[in-house]
């Protein structure tokens, strides 16, 4: 559904993975959106890639804390 409106359709699917009964409606409610004929392929790309990084390193970030609180809360080692 995002795709055809102009968006990005992998960024669109991993939000409604987190919220899912907010991305429909506000993927409806937004206007479409259409890339310019100036910005180019790449520059999209290095954008989105900037992002799953940032998406995988957080996940990381917050699988480490979930391990420490575990280990903390079973008594240490």
């Amino acid at each position: 559904m995002a795709s055809k409106r102009g968006r990005v359709g992998y960024g669109w699917f991993l939000l409604a993975l987190v919220m899912p009964l907010v991305a429909g409606p506000l993927v409806l409610a937004l206007p479409r959106q259409y890339s310019a004929a100036g910005v180019s392929r790449i520059s999209s790309i290095l954008k989105w890639s900037g992002i799953k990084i940032l998406f995988v390193g957080l996940t990381f970030v917050a699988m480490m804390l979930l391990a420490l609180l575990l280990i903390i809360q079973h008594g240490g080692a």
